[in-house]
């Protein structure tokens, strides 16, 4: 009768793991908790009914006392484990579902910034080669330094650096990462930050026909230019989803999008990084230290 009791006992302790196994989220605790209490209810049963048929009654207590203290340590760290582990799946899907809210929501803006410009794009004629207006590779350049120039994007260099026709265009008042810097995101894991600022004016330009109005440039007739496609500014579409900043050294028009960016943590907002003016100079530093100064130990003994 005792042993029935026990057998019992195991079936419901089995039942019992299999349901907070359930409320874990995971099939496989499921599983291990039914079936490693009955694998070791049953063997303990028959192990016990034998040595009963042979009267060994001092053992026959001994055995209750274990089997009943391995019943109650097996349910106690089974049922530990096992509100641990769902726990844990309840909390990196509530990580999951937030950082997925956060994409949407980051390429849902992304998105709606490329289909406005891709709208205001559609139709437009690019010129090409040399001609009588002055056009050179889809330029208009007249004189040292144009007041304006028109043509179609052929190469994206970084997130504020591309280049219409052979000529490289820098856009005015805004400043992102360089393809060499590294950022932090969300996570606080690093990531190529530089390379998505790319990535991102790259899906905005590229291929598309500007209209740049020019505010400098050197003798080799690259110029630093504020761009629009169809009167819409390039500028704000990188800094309105946060793969660009700001660069308050020279203009102030973009803070208020930089500002909304930073408030819905989108694009660089999302994690950390370092201004790209800072991390640049940084960069220029370590690039014009003495060559003494970056020797190692040993070395600076010969």
């Amino acid at each position: 009768m005792l042993l029935r009791i026990m057998l019992w006992a195991m079936l419901i302790g089995s039942i019992v793991m299999g349901y907070f196994g359930i409320q874990s989220g995971s099939a496989t605790n499921t599983a291990a908790g039914i079936g490693i209490l009955l694998v070791v209810g049953f063997a303990l049963y028959f192990l016990i009914k034998m040595l009963l048929q042979f009267g060994f009654w001092a053992i026959k207590g001994i055995l209750v006392i274990l089997l009943i203290a391995a019943i109650i340590i097996i349910g106690v760290r089974g049922c530990q484990f096992l509100f641990a582990k769902g726990k844990a799946v309840s909390q990196a899907a509530i990580e999951k579902t937030a950082d997925l809210g956060d994409k949407i929501k980051e390429e849902s803006v992304w998105d709606k910034v490329l289909s406005f410009f891709d709208k205001r794009n559609q139709g437009n004629t690019v010129a090409s080669g040399n001609g009588a207006d002055g056009t050179v590779s889809g330029m208009s350049v007249s004189g040292a330094l144009p007041e304006v120039i028109s043509g179609r994007v052929t190469n994206v260099r970084s997130g504020y650096l591309f280049k219409i026709g052979s000529h490289f265009i820098k856009l005015y008042g805004i400043d992102a990462p360089d393809p060499a810097q590294v950022c932090r995101d969300r996570r606080d894991q690093e990531y190529d930050c530089g390379h998505e600022a790319k990535r991102r004016l790259e899906r905005l330009i590229l291929g598309k026909t500007l209209d740049c109005q020019v505010a400098g440039g050197d003798y080799r007739e690259n110029y630093i230019a504020t761009c629009t496609i169809q009167g819409v500014d390039v500028g704000v579409g990188m800094v309105s989803v946060g793969w660009a900043v700001a660069d308050r050294a020279v203009s102030t028009v973009y803070i208020p999008y930089e500002n909304e960016a930073r408030s819905k943590h989108l694009g660089l907002w999302a994690g950390k990084f370092v201004a790209p003016w800072q991390a640049r100079a940084t960069r220029v530093r370590r690039k014009a230290q003495p060559a003494a100064e970056k020797k190692g130990f040993f070395d600076g003994w010969f």
